[in-house]
């Protein structure tokens, strides 16, 4: 039986050998000593003597393992393959050993590299090499985090379905919802010819890319400035960000866990701000008239246009869109100029970004400047960046022919991979808010390379390194949870009751969803619709022979042809109109809950920390390393890392440290 338990533990070993990658060696080998009452008495230079008998002189006896009956074989030079199955079979003959083991290789269990078929070419996914490659290193972020419970609302051409992002309709995959499109012209939007009367459309659901191609006719006609196949840029955009993954096909997303929420504002010939200023607030959740039950925490906006300053318009959308809690990160540009003179790149609240090639330099398009918060891989040359796309040059192929993958190069492509590690970031710590994020991509980032043309006064902070940012964040998350220490005030603090009822709880939503009745039936007829007309929430009209009640507060603008049988998002109908006027019971207004106001913050002064004479006041025009001090505001503070244009105080985990905070700490 002792002979036949060998057998098996030998014939076990071989066969796990089997395993072994061709490449691997293996330079220490396990025995353990047949029992027997010799055995028992043998001394440690016995077993040594055994041991370089048995293995011909090829290994030497190491030490004894904690069980006190294995002994490691160690061999002069590491074997493998058929050499170490050979070399185990001759200690095995030798007739000494009841098992023979080959020792076994053993990594840190991280994250499996993704079997996707096109990961190697991801080349912005990888690891940084510095002085070799800079990628965002994702594969180290996905230790951390997936992206799961983040909506990142891509405002672009749309998307289209595919087999590595999902279906559009019904939503699946990693479509959260069919999205939504704010093209207002048809012509652009792709659902009307030329020679319609009226372009002018109402936003409508579903957000699937049509096609942004343009013939020699749309530029006599002035909607495109130059021919072109179609792009379906929104598309590549939504795979860098959230492409499935580990699936074996195609591409990986930087966030494949998280959902995406496509809104369409490009078409042919690009799209109008004013389309994209609505777009972003129905991305955020807070459109006043048309409802998304799935706000995006992150809006990325791969696209842009020359303007030496942000409009008024698109700079409310984005603040907010901010302050409902999203964060929107912009491509920096593609002109090659500074990104002051494009907007959204200058506008405020905004994460903008600079395109790098794959050896961390400039792309050789790339806008710059100060308005850069920080650079990613957008390709540079022939080194593009793969990612999904339909394959039709004109209309969309919706036929599994239609599916494939391109490379492209632009901020549009390094914008995404920020977005991507952004819903990393909230995925880790949902409670940060835009200045965290911001600080926090700039902490992390990987330096520039010495050459290459980017530095910390052209290209932002560094290069984006998706798992530093990552790590930072959910670490901040312990922070998160604890209470935010005040400096105790010179004088005692005015001790405010607790008030004798509760305080009111303001809803998030600026006006509070309308809740449609169900249909009741109504005789007679109401005011004929008019366009140009107000209408709130509940008012009963007549439009072509039928009465509508209307669902939410909304102005009919002349020529969007909003009426109440077009517009069902609008209006609900109610029925026909049977006969003669009817005054209806006044219907009550709706209640609009108004924007909360924010009480002011009053900072005590300072009781122990007067400002430094030697640190000069801060400026945000000035670069500022690790160990610099400021004066602002009448505090002292010390920078934590490089920074520019941050605030002192703005934010808890902001790059400076308070004089106060840094007494604290000694």
């Amino acid at each position: 039986m002792q002979v036949k338990h060998s057998s098996l533990i030998i014939a076990a070993t071989l066969a796990a050998m089997a395993g072994h990658s061709s490449a691997e060696t293996i330079d220490r080998v396990v025995v353990r000593m047949k029992p027997s009452v010799m055995m028992r008495s043998m001394s440690e230079n016995d077993i040594a003597q055994t041991i370089q008998s048995a293995s011909a002189g090829k290994g030497k006896h190491a030490f004894t393992m904690g069980d006190g009956q294995s002994h490691v074989i160690q061999l002069p030079t590491g074997l493998s393959g058929a050499e170490l199955k050979a070399y185990i079979q001759k200690l095995q003959a030798s007739g000494e050993f009841e098992a023979v083991e080959a020792d076994v290789q053993m990594y840190p269990m991280g994250v499996a590299q993704p079997n996707d078929s096109l990961w190697s070419s991801l080349w912005g996914f990888q690891a940084p090499l510095p002085g070799s490659t800079y990628g965002a290193d994702y594969i180290g972020a996905w230790e951390f985090s997936t992206g799961q419970g983040v909506v990142v609302g891509i405002v672009d051409t749309g998307a289209v379905p595919h087999p590595d992002l999902g279906t559009l309709s019904p939503a699946g995959g990693n479509f959260v919802s069919p999205g939504y499109t704010f093209i207002t012209d048809c012509y652009r939007a792709g659902s009307c010819d030329w020679t319609s009367s009226s372009r002018t459309i109402a936003p409508f659901a579903g957000a699937l890319d049509q096609g942004d191609w343009c013939t020699s006719t749309d530029v006599t006609n002035g909607v495109c400035q130059r021919t072109g196949t179609s792009s379906f840029h929104g598309s590549h955009v939504a795979g860098t960000i959230a492409a499935l993954g580990y699936n074996g096909v195609g591409v990986i997303g930087g966030a494949y866990n998280a959902k995406i929420l496509p809104v369409r504002a490009l078409g042919k010939g690009g799209g109008s701000a004013i389309d994209i200023a609505d777009a972003i607030r129905w991305a955020a959740g807070i459109h006043p008239s048309i409802p998304n039950p799935n706000p995006a925490k992150v809006i990325n906006m791969s696209l842009g246009g020359s303007s030496n300053t942000c409009p008024s318009f698109y700079q409310s959308a984005i603040n907010d869109a901010t302050n409902a809690g999203a964060i929107v990160v912009v491509a920096g540009g593609n002109e090659n100029r500074d990104a002051s003179l494009a907007t959204p790149a200058n506008c405020a609240n905004v994460i903008t970004v600079a395109a790098t090639g794959k050896a961390g330099e400039k792309a050789s398009y790339s806008n710059f400047g100060s308005k850069i918060t920080l650079a990613a891989p957008g390709g540079n040359g022939s080194t593009r960046i793969t990612s999904t796309v339909n394959l039709s040059t004109s209309r969309v192929d919706l036929t599994p022919a239609g599916f494939g993958y391109v490379g492209m190069n632009g901020t549009s492509m390094a914008t995404p991979h920020v977005a991507a590690a952004v819903a990393l970031m909230l995925s880790a710590n949902p409670k940060l808010k835009y200045n965290d994020v911001v600080s926090l991509l700039r902490q992390s980032a990987t330096a520039f390379p010495a050459t290459g043309g980017c530095t910390t006064s052209n290209c932002g902070a560094g290069i984006l390194n998706a798992a530093a940012a990552v790590r930072l964040a959910k670490q901040s998350a312990g922070d998160n949870t604890e209470p935010v220490v005040t400096p105790k005030p010179t004088t005692p603090p005015v001790v405010t009751p607790a008030p004798t009822t509760p305080p009111v709880v303001t809803p998030k939503p600026t006006v509070p969803p309308v809740v449609t009745p169900a249909p009741t039936p109504v005789a007679g007829c109401y005011t004929a619709w008019t366009e140009g007309g107000t209408f709130a929430a509940g008012d009963m009209v007549t439009f072509d022979g039928r009465n509508y009640r209307a669902r939410v507060t909304h102005v009919a603008y002349k020529g969007a042809n909003w009426n109440p049988k077009a517009s069902l998002n609008l209006w609900q109908d109610i029925g026909a109109c049977t006969g003669g006027s009817t005054t209806p019971a006044p219907t009550p207004a709706p209640v609009v809950t108004p924007k909360p106001s924010t009480a002011p913050v009053v900072t005590p002064a300072p009781s122990t920390a007067p400002t430094n004479p030697s640190c000069p006041a801060w400026s945000a025009s000035v670069a500022y390393t690790g160990g610099k001090c400021v004066s602002f505001n009448g505090q002292t503070y010390t920078a934590k890392w490089w920074t520019m244009g941050e605030q002192p105080g703005a934010t808890q985990w902001g790059p400076w440290l308070a004089s106060t905070a840094a007494a604290k700490r000694k």
